[in-house]
């Protein structure tokens, strides 16, 4: 990347340096940064002056009143940020979205019915079935997408995620037997969606199941046939989602937390590690526990 590059990415940064011609390909901790690395820094003090002059990286993203005139690193040039550690995580998508190369691995296996769009990345051993996928999206190696699944722009799906898969849903009969009911709903992941490892999402019933846009899951999560998860949504590792619960807008979900099936959780709602919901978590509020309770509100 030039600096030129990085200057038009990071526009709302204060720059401060000599407009060089310097050119960066590496991304690593500022203690390991070599003389074409982009590090970032937290803090304002001492250590952090003494981590930049021990690294050799010539750009450094910093907070807005990091004293970039020290004569231990005056040679640097920086860009000042709000938050540097966002700014960098921008910078490095950029620099990822700019290296990937479109294409399906020859293991691949897809249905001639499946709809897929050109710029689709399909990673080896993955298993499309009749499902539309957008453009955008990353699909890695073992991943099956069952039929009646639409992933929409940008999804990023990792290794070993299974999306539209039939719910866990029986039903003892007259004989005592157990009966399986069918699933014949939708999954619906939309656009920006990334998806972990071992992660699941099951279809609906007869409706449809969905992932809002932009929300994350985390590895081995699991959300259940008739559940819906909102926008820009963080559940983390280890989640379940029981059969029809529900987790609104911009709700963080803590690790290894259960939610009964049925309940609701409302949006810029928080919820802490190790809970279990068993009942309806109203908006803005924080919730631990097991059962969860009532914590305080979240602002």
């Amino acid at each position: 990347m030039k600096l030129t590059e990085i200057q038009e990415i990071l526009s709302d940064s204060i720059f401060i340096g000599d407009a060089s011609d310097v050119m960066v390909d590496n991304f690593a901790p500022i203690e390991e940064s070599n003389f074409r690395t982009v590090a970032w820094i937290r803090g304002t003090g001492e250590q952090s002056i003494a981590k930049i002059s021990q690294g050799n990286a010539p750009i450094i993203l910093a907070e807005k009143n990091f004293p970039t005139e020290h004569p231990e690193i005056r040679s640097r040039l920086f860009f000042l940020c709000d938050n540097p550690r966002l700014s960098y995580s921008r910078l490095v998508r950029f620099y990822i979205a700019h290296q990937q190369e479109w294409g399906i691995h020859p293991t691949a296996v897809i249905h001639p019915d499946a709809q897929v769009a050109e710029n689709v990345s399909i990673g080896p051993y993955s298993i499309i079935g009749r499902a539309k996928i957008a453009s955008g999206t990353v699909i890695h190696g073992h991943c099956f997408i069952h039929d009646n699944t639409e992933i929409g722009e940008r999804v990023h799906l990792h290794a070993h995620t299974c999306i539209g898969s039939d719910g866990f849903s029986f039903e003892w009969n007259e004989d005592g037997g157990i009966e399986k009911l069918p699933h014949i709903g939708k999954c619906i992941i939309e656009a920006d969606v990334e998806i972990y490892p071992f992660a699941n999402v099951d279809r609906g019933t007869l409706g449809t199941v969905k992932v809002g846009r932009g929300t994350k899951l985390d590895h081995h999560v699991h959300v259940g046939h008739n559940c819906t998860v909102g926008e820009n949504s963080i559940i983390t590792a280890g989640v379940v989602m029981c059969g029809g619960s529900h987790v609104r807008n911009n709700v963080w979900v803590g690790v290894q937390t259960t939610i009964k099936e049925k309940c609701i959780i409302g949006s810029h709602s928080f919820i802490g590690f190790n809970s279990l919901v068993t009942k309806d978590v109203p908006e803005n509020e924080v919730w631990v526990g097991a059962p969860a309770k009532f914590l305080r509100k979240k602002n």
